[in-house]
């Protein structure tokens, strides 16, 4: 892996450089790098405080001397209670931050993300179906899956039938996350409360219950799709 300025006889542009992965050229922005860089620093600054805050408060040298392995009187806060819950928020959050990337570059506009075109939506109204109707636990994440590539293929569908164009496609996202939106209203107006209450929950997110499993499933999944979006960008 080297970063070059000429590759291959041509010369990177002005601010940029050509980062070389096996056969790939791909043109790497300094300026990126750099904000990029520094959002990592701010997400470390972050996590350090998060595993410090709470009942019991956690010292940040105690908080270090626990990831070192040191041993202290808070590994079990640290290491196994919220240590876990850290790396999946994480890397949900990378996982999010490539999903908006792709909704992006495929719409050509930087206001869309799957929350604006409906692909949330679908994933939400399928995972809500899936609770409401006695489905069990662990169907509902394919249901959530298989909701959003549906919403994805009718979005595109309708924003592509006289030529994609990107204004048409984010405007027909935004008609199709209005309807699923709404009828997610309606089931959950005509759901069992309890039942009701546990989708709400699942729609607004938790990390409750959750851990090491979760976040090795996303991060595998990243570490497999982002050298094909690399290639394919």
């Amino acid at each position: 892996m080297n970063l070059l300025a000429p590759t291959g006889g041509r010369v990177a542009p002005a601010g940029r450089s050509l980062l070389r992965l096996g056969p790939l050229r791909v043109p790497v922005r300094r300026r990126p790098v750099l904000v990029a860089a520094a959002l990592v620093g701010l997400l470390v600054a972050a996590g350090l405080l998060s595993l410090s805050l709470g009942t019991p408060y956690v010292a940040t040298p105690d908080v270090l001397r626990a990831l070192a392995g040191a041993g202290t009187p808070y590994d079990l806060v640290v290491l196994d209670l919220r240590l876990p819950r850290l790396v999946l928020a994480a890397v949900a959050g990378a996982a999010f931050g490539v999903a908006g990337t792709l909704i992006q570059s495929v719409a050509r506009n930087p206001l869309a993300s799957p929350d604006v075109i409906g692909i949330t939506q679908g994933a939400g109204l399928a995972a809500t179906v899936a609770l409401t109707s006695g489905a069990a636990a662990v169907l509902v994440a394919p249901a959530a899956l298989l909701g959003g590539l549906a919403a994805a293929v009718v979005v595109f569908a309708l924003g592509a039938r006289h030529g994609l164009a990107a204004q048409r496609f984010v405007l027909a996202g935004v008609a199709v996350a209005f309807g699923l939106r709404a009828l997610i209203e309606v089931v959950l107006l005509t759901a069992d409360p309890i039942d009701g209450l546990r989708a709400q929950i699942w729609l607004l997110g938790t990390l409750a219950g959750k851990g090491w499993t979760e976040a090795a499933w996303i991060a595998a999944t990243l570490l497999a799709l982002l050298p094909v979006l690399l290639w394919a960008g």
